[in-house]
């Protein structure tokens, strides 16, 4: 094979076809290995010492949010233990003070607790046969079953004789006339409120038998004014007894507008609970008020009327949120106290398991409940349920607030169970949260 070829005259000689490629391929080589050792390696090792960097930084960032999480759980919690500890503080001091006066003036006294700490929710008691009993609290109405059945009263003879007389008359003889002369005798003759009730009742519904309408019509004015606590044998409080008959009656002399203002006057006193009454007389009660209420609203015209129908609506919105509270109370005292104290650890009678704060589930709500500290007391043992939506609407939420930009910041709160109580309305589930670690363990599953 040729390896040199010989050009023109001017005796050059040029490499043949193999060599002219060789070359310029390893000089190319060459230029880019002193590239990569000059300018790729050490740019490659700058990268790796930045990216190191950056994973420090990192690192020391979630480590310092780690911390500013952890120190405003722990100032959560310290918020909230101190308000619990008061409450808790103020409801054994008063329990204490009072214990075993009347009916009323426990009454009294739980409701000004409940103005200074509108944390305490509602107010019980473990009796020693472990049924939960509530004092007078804001209730709609009471279980059915739970109230005292007023005992059969004892009528004087002459009394009980103008009494016998008069249903005799009334009821057999169909004479409402002499029947309420009869009744009229028996009401003079007694001085006890409670007997002059049931005979100003009776008197009341003669007169209205018997044709004498306005009669009626005052006796019920003065059964509302004078007597309106008293109970029949029923149990019913004569009262609501009263301003029904007055409405029916007004509504039978079709004084339309006089009937929608006296059962106005029921159903607001009724939603306001002026009346203590077991769930099946409110619901008879308020049933035919708000039924009349409604057919005279949608049948009467002019300003008074239009004027009551508002006030009616707003009545029914305010009984919606007072039955829905009721019920979840009532829910609460049909749990067995048993079940409370064997949470607590008092049935055990184990210095080391007693609990003072605890949750528990009933029907899907969760209710947070404080035992007092210490021993059976002369009645029970006293306890309250904190409300646990003040607890986080009021309580917790300022303090979050004043520490978090909650308008620019995802976040949200979660209890030791995992749940969510708060979060921002951006937050997504998995954005940073700060967990009440401090909480007390006697909130497991609440908070």
């Amino acid at each position: 094979m040729e390896i040199q070829a010989r050009c023109r005259a001017d005796g050059v000689y040029l490499p043949n076809r193999l060599g002219t490629m060789e070359f310029p391929l390893l000089k190319r080589r060459r230029l880019a290995l002193l590239f990569l050792l000059g300018v790729g390696v050490p740019s490659l090792a700058l990268s790796l010492l930045a990216f190191r960097g950056i994973q420090n930084e990192l690192a020391l960032m979630e480590q310092r949010q780690l911390d500013e999480y952890r120190a405003l759980a722990a100032q959560l919690s310290d918020s909230l233990l101190d308000r619990i500890d008061r409450a808790e503080l103020s409801f054994s001091r008063l329990v204490t003070a009072e214990e075993g006066g009347s009916p009323a003036v426990m009454a009294s006294a739980f409701d000004s607790l409940k103005d200074h700490h509108p944390l305490v929710d509602v107010v019980f008691l473990i009796d020693e046969d472990e049924r939960i009993h509530l004092p007078p609290a804001d209730l709609l109405y009471r279980a059915d079953g739970t109230m005292e059945v007023p005992a059969a009263v004892t009528w004087p003879a002459q009394a009980a004789e103008g009494m016998r007389r008069g249903q005799e008359q009334e009821f057999r003889q169909d004479r409402p006339e002499a029947a309420f002369i009869s009744y009229q005798r028996a009401f003079d003759s007694v001085s006890d409120p409670e007997l002059r009730g049931l005979a100003l009742l009776a008197m009341t519904r003669a007169q209205r038998k018997a044709g004498h309408v306005d009669g009626a019509l005052a006796a019920c004015e003065t059964l509302l004014r004078d007597y309106g606590a008293v109970r029949t044998g029923q149990g019913m409080p004569l009262g609501p007894v009263a301003l029904l008959e007055q409405g029916s009656m007004l509504l039978a002399g079709e004084d339309s507008l006089r009937a929608l203002i006296s059962l106005m006057d029921l159903y607001s006193r009724l939603v306001a609970g002026d009346w203590e009454l077991e769930r099946a007389q409110y619901g008879f009660l308020a049933g035919q008020a708000a039924a009349s209420i409604e057919e005279l609203t949608g049948s009467l015209g002019g300003s008074v009327a239009d004027s009551l129908s508002h006030a009616f609506a707003a009545y029914r919105a305010e009984e919606a949120i007072r039955r829905q509270r009721t019920q979840q109370i009532l829910l609460f005292q049909e749990t067995r106290g048993e079940d409370l104290l064997s949470r607590s650890g008092v049935v055990s009678q184990d210095p080391e398991n007693l609990s003072r704060r605890f949750s528990i589930d009933i029907g899907g709500r969760t209710y947070l409940v404080s035992l007092l500290e210490g021993a059976l007391s002369d009645s029970g043992f006293w306890g309250v349920v904190m409300d646990s939506r003040y607890l986080t609407d009021s309580l917790l939420l300022p303090v979050l607030r004043a520490q978090v930009d909650t308008a620019a910041t995802q976040w949200m709160v979660r209890g030791r169970d995992g749940r969510t109580i708060l979060a921002g309305t951006d937050s997504p589930s998995g954005s940073p949260a700060a967990s009440p670690s401090a909480w007390p363990a006697h909130f497991p599953s609440a908070f």
